[in-house]
């Protein structure tokens, strides 16, 4: 493993609730922080070439967050979690002996984690309001083994990325810093909860279509999103299942909250939003890839999606900057 130079960042003197430190080698920059309850680890490379070890403390919460490319958290004596790029997850892990970060050598890695004990956890933990939460806390409770809340990985999207974005670019130096990143990784959390808790609603909804109802809404929603640049009509979408119009209508609505086309604009928009963050394309190309025909209606329909237009991703894009 390389060996990586430390700066210890000096904290404002008159407080001594935090501490910082800022990890840099060839390979990548590590930063640091650590307060009570919790601790932020980021790391960012250009090009990966080795496992990281992350710091862990004693019984706690790890919400992590693969920023720009798909990797594995190894945890405990043999478990692996795979994250696709730009996706999230929460993890207990009730002891401190082993977690780390690895991906493929050569290629690019920003990976940002918060670790956050769980007696803190739970006291923003809306225990009672879901029942994907309450077994993760009975499961938390026996302190043995590491749980994942979910068994899948959900997507980070943009309030979540302008939240970290503003922690791993804050360049406060003063006594109430630790105070700042809390409120952010409360924020954070609550953007998270949110996501898992909606997503679990709609898939009890989804329980009361049979089996072969819930597979072929199931099918029309892996088609819309493997090709969302393809036309569609909801009559063919329907002959392609085995249904018709108006059922597969009503099912989509029950098991995923939103309709066909609701959900093909939201893929044809992420898969946009990818393709601005990840090459430089232009916007053009961008909305020929995801079925526009002109790059205007694309991107009208993206700004009304996001808040904001394809310019002004890639415009941000370029000014984050790293904590130095």
């Amino acid at each position: 493993m390389t060996k990586y130079s430390e700066i210890r960042i000096p904290g404002n003197r008159k407080c001594c609730l935090y501490n910082e430190s800022f990890k840099r080698s060839e390979d990548g920059v590590i930063y640091e922080f650590d307060s009570v309850g919790y601790k932020l680890w980021h790391f960012s490379t250009d090009k990966f070439n080795e496992i990281i070890k992350l710091p862990l403390v004693e019984n706690c919460i790890l919400m992590c967050f693969f920023i720009n490319n798909s990797g594995n958290l190894e945890y405990g004596v043999s478990e692996r979690l795979s994250f696709k790029t730009e996706e999230h997850n929460l993890i207990y892990l009730p002891h401190s002996e082993y977690a780390s970060v690895s991906i493929p050598k050569n290629e690019k890695l920003e990976v940002f984690v918060v670790m956050l004990q769980a007696e803190v956890f739970f006291n923003y933990f809306p225990v009672n309001s879901s029942e994907l939460f309450i077994n993760f806390k009975q499961q938390v409770q026996k302190k043995k083994d590491a749980v994942l809340l979910s068994s899948i990985n959900f997507p980070i999207n943009l309030d979540m990325k302008g939240v970290i974005n503003s922690m791993i670019t804050s360049h406060r130096n003063d006594e109430c810093k630790h105070i700042y990143f809390k409120a952010k990784i409360i924020e954070l959390l609550s953007l998270q909860l949110e996501q898992f808790m909606t997503v679990d609603i709609i898939i009890n909804k989804g329980r009361n279509l049979k089996k072969d109802e819930f597979d072929r809404v199931n099918e029309v929603k892996r088609i819309l999103e493997e090709n969302p640049e393809k036309s569609y009509t909801l009559l063919g979408l329907a002959r392609c299942v085995g249904t018709n119009d108006a059922t597969l209508k009503k099912h989509f609505k029950m098991a995923f909250g939103t309709t066909v086309f609701s959900y093909l604009n939201r893929c044809r928009m992420e898969k946009a939003h990818l393709m601005l963050q990840e090459h430089d394309h232009k916007i053009s190309i961008v909305a020929e890839e995801v079925g526009f025909k002109y790059a205007t209606h694309f991107s009208a329909a993206f700004k009304k999606h996001f808040g904001y237009s394809p310019a002004e991703l890639k415009n941000a894009d370029k000014n984050i900057e790293i904590p130095v």
